[in-house]
């Protein structure tokens, strides 16, 4: 997808004005510890996407398609993260019975 500067420069600018946005989606999902900085960065990362696709024409609040970006990321990573962690307890624990 080819991007033109002055829709970079108005991603950017929406980027810096919702950014807490974003973060506090990922406070919703995680509460403190290692994975709050994890869960941020998806933020973040789907805040941009969000940033990106936006198109004003469309009468949507820019608001309204962030926090849809941002649950949608934070869900799917959620799922994988815990996914993975059950994987890891399993593979822990069979070593142990060997």
């Amino acid at each position: 997808m080819a991007v033109n500067a002055s829709r970079v420069q108005a991603a950017e600018r929406l980027y810096q004005d919702n950014e807490a946005l974003a973060l506090w989606q990922a406070r919703l999902f995680v509460t403190g510890g290692d994975l709050l900085d994890d869960a941020r960065q998806v933020a973040r990362i789907a805040l941009w996407k969000a940033c990106l696709r936006y198109d004003a024409g469309r009468g949507v609040r820019f608001s309204t398609l962030a926090t849809r970006y941002c649950r949608n990321a934070l869900i799917t990573w959620s799922r994988r993260e815990q996914s993975w962690r059950t994987q890891v307890v399993l593979i822990g624990g069979m070593e142990e019975l060997w």
